[in-house]
């Protein structure tokens, strides 16, 4: 439970957690080996979100870490620009409390260690993963001391090493758990029960899974022979899971190993590819790539053998596809000028015309069997691998990536149009279609994340693949709405998918709706933010701001399949799904103002991609008129500073101006006597801002109010008589008074 508050959106939530970690639950003061053995057993009695939460801590103070380095360096550096520095620092201080005070006092460190060498060995000594807990600890300590406790420093260096230094464990400390795990894996020792034996063992499997968590810090903790010795006998091991983690403990710790032992390990590597399980190969493949690039033999002689064996045995009778097929995939991403030499025989000529194109089950489906089934065909299988082979071999290309995409790209909307059934001949059952389909649009959200690809999608495959989030399969409209988030979050997709979410409007199973809402919420927050505190992107706005989003909204809307604006109940759904993507974007009348005079000036333009069609330019002027409806019926508060001072930006893929200087931006297009109807979901349902995230955006923005922003809105003429006799009442009152 401790951990759970880990996922909490305050830093001192966070600050607090890490502190019971290092003080109470694992003890930094207690002795190497018994600090592993406390380390390994609240590790096992975690659960699956309390490990997510320890390995995101561990991942967090390690980014912090680099951060720190980039930092010392720099304000060390004579030729460095201050610039720089000062973006480096104001990113790294949002991660402390009171990042003002925070940001202002490393500055000042930084003078400091521009004049001081001593002050800046110590620093990267406190942060360095290298050497031992006890060197660690005495740096802070010279630190603390150089500084003086008194000095008003003293307190955010000390807040910042003990956030950034690495006092948990050591080399020494890891070498010490992966003996007592790997002894155990590999020789369990005998116990008085069955159950206290498969007790032993299902600690240890998951301490291997600590082991894994702990590489990634630091690959160099696990440079031994020894424990290089026990992982290799851990490769072959009849668990699949055990197999699989020791694989990428291996592929992490790889660059470590000598040449001798690399050696040994390769023939066992590629019996793994070829002939291995198929949860295997993928990690087995990853881990020969970094193992042979430090052995003595020629690594592009290795996969050019494996490569010319892999295409000899393409066949669709093989009962090792799959396993090709992923091998394949990967050879296309980690080694693309090997696979380039004949990727139109495995390309062309048998993942498109043998693997997508042939549908070899016969058997008719009926419309009443289940749109989704845990259980998936051995063919449908080869398909979806066929699928990522195509994505894979396109990101691996580093020219001509254009040209290659289209022929791709034509395919997954073909698979879109149809359901996920290429042919359209019915020979593939709605289970397997629903598969087809939602691997056809992540293959879509992966290629987007590519730049080079991003702008080779086209609107129409970009609306095609929006609608999966209208699937009549909810576990589709589940799995497809994860990635995207996925992406969002990282900021490796463009910021216009964030116009995919507001379909979720039209969602009808209440906790998806929910999940999407805050992720929305969660997007548009950690955009503002590095907008905040990123200097560098005053000229470049638009390309982070979230409310340039809205081109793209109505853009999808204006699109949409189901779209009639004449039939009020459709306009009635459509105004619900602006209003699920405004609710949560606009938190300020400025916000609003701006807002407005974006969709004032869509009105003054056309498709960029159907000019000259009339009917849908009309659809794009009816959604906005909707949006305008929304934003002329509410009010917000001001917040009594300009927040959206950019210009306003539209997509030119999206719009142009139109023809003549026509004006069309008075003009109503909603249908004569449509009256703006309340709204399904008001602010005070599941929709409104929790009062924890309204905290943190205050504070963010300046707004100093501990209350959410409640929207006053009178939608009946009732209340506004009842008001003005309340008014009058009071009036009369006073004179009576007086």
């Amino acid at each position: 439970k401790i951990l759970h508050s880990y996922y909490q959106n305050s830093i001192h939530d966070r600050l607090c957690v890490e502190r019971c970690v290092l003080s109470c639950l694992v003890p930094t003061t207690l002795q190497k080996k018994e600090r592993m053995k406390r380390l390994l057993d609240v590790y096992t009695l975690l659960d699956e979100n309390a490990r997510k939460a320890f390995e995101c801590m561990l991942k967090t103070r390690q980014e912090l870490r680099d951060q720190l380095c980039v930092i010392i360096e720099l304000s060390d550096d004579e030729d460095s620009k201050e610039h720089l520095l000062k973006a480096k620092i104001s990113n790294f201080s949002m991660n402390f409390p009171d990042s003002l005070k925070c940001q202002g006092n490393l500055q000042d460190v930084c003078t400091s260690i521009h004049d001081d060498k001593q002050l800046k060995s110590s620093l990267l000594l406190s942060v360095n993963t290298d050497v031992t807990c006890e060197d660690v600890t005495k740096a802070k300590a010279d630190i603390l001391h150089k500084i003086g406790m008194k000095h008003g420093l003293a307190e955010t260096v000390k807040c910042v090493l003990d956030r950034c230094s690495p006092v948990l464990f050591d080399s020494v400390c890891v070498k010490e758990l992966a003996s007592k795990v790997l002894d155990e894996l590999c020789e369990p020792s005998l116990s008085s029960s069955q159950e206290a034996e498969q007790e032993s063992f299902l600690k240890n499997k998951k301490g291997l899974v600590l082991l894994k968590v702990l590489c990634r810090v630091n690959p160099g903790y696990l440079k031994h022979s020894v424990i290089f010795k026990k992982l290799i006998g851990l490769v072959r091991h009849e668990d699949l899971e055990i197999a699989s983690n020791t694989l990428q403990i291996v592929t992490l710790a790889g660059k470590y190993m000598d040449s001798n032992m690399s050696g040994c390990l390769q023939p066992l590597l590629v019996q793994l590819i070829q002939n291995g399980q198929t949860e295997l190969t993928k990690n087995s493949i990853k881990c020969l790539s970094v193992v042979v690039q430090d052995s003595k033999v020629d690594s592009k002689v290795v996969f050019e053998r494996l490569h010319s064996s892999l295409t000899s045995s393409m066949k669709c009778n093989n009962p090792q596809l799959q396993n090709v097929l992923i091998a394949l995939k990967e050879i296309a991403l980690l080694h693309p000028t090997i696979f380039a030499r004949n990727h139109k025989e495995v390309v062309r000529d048998f993942v498109v015309k043998k693997l997508l194109v042939v549908d070899r089950c016969k058997e008719a489906f009926s419309e009443r069997d289940p749109e989704w089934s845990e259980h998936i065909s051995q063919e449908v299988q080869t398909k979806i691998l066929g699928i990522k082979l195509l994505v894979c071999w396109l990101l691996g290309l580093d020219e001509d990536q254009s040209r290659s995409s289209q022929p791709v790209l034509r395919l997954l909307e073909t698979m879109l149009c149809n359901g996920g059934d290429l042919q359209g001949n019915r020979n593939i059952s709605a289970s397997d279609c629903s598969r087809l389909r939602l691997e056809a649009a992540c293959a879509v959200l992966k290629l987007a994340r590519d730049s080079n690809y991003a702008d080779c999608i086209s609107q129409d495959l970009f609306c095609r693949m929006s609608m999966v989030m209208q699937d009549t399969c909810e576990e589709v409209r589940e799995r497809f709405i994860h990635k995207l988030n996925k992406g969002l979050r990282d900021v490796s997709l463009p910021p216009d998918y964030m116009a995919v979410l507001s379909l979720a409007g039209f969602e009808t199973v209440k906790d998806l709706r929910r999940k999407c809402h805050c992720m929305l919420r969660s997007i548009i927050h950690s955009r503002r933010s590095s907008l905040k505190s990123t200097s560098m992107t005053k000229g470049n706005q638009h390309l982070i701001a979230p409310e340039y989003v809205l081109p793209h909204v109505i853009y999808i809307l204006g699109h949409h399949p189901d779209f009639n604006r004449i039939d009020t109940k459709s306009l009635d759904l459509f105004r619900d799904c602006i209003w699920f993507f405004l609710e949560p974007l606009i938190h300020s009348a400025e916000c609003a103002t701006f807002l407005r005079k974006m969709l004032e000036t869509i009105k003054r333009t056309v498709d960029a991609n159907h000019q000259d069609n009339a009917e849908i330019n009309k659809n794009l002027y009816t959604t906005c008129d909707l949006a305008l409806s929304i934003l002329s019926n509410k009010t917000w508060p001001a917040s009594g500073s300009a927040e959206i001072a950019g210009k306003i930006i539209l997509p030119t893929k999206l719009f142009v101006p139109q023809k003549g200087g026509e004006t069309r931006s008075a003009t109503r297009y909603l249908p004569p006597g449509y009256e703006s109807t309340s709204l399904k979901y008001k602010c005070q349902d599941f929709l409104a801002p929790t009062p924890e995230f309204t905290k943190q955006e205050s504070a963010n923005t300046g707004n100093a109010t501990d209350e959410p922003a409640v929207e006053r809105h009178c939608t009946s003429s009732k209340r506004k008589v009842k008001v003005e006799e309340k008014a009058i009442s009071v009036k009369r009152k006073r004179v009576r008074r007086k």
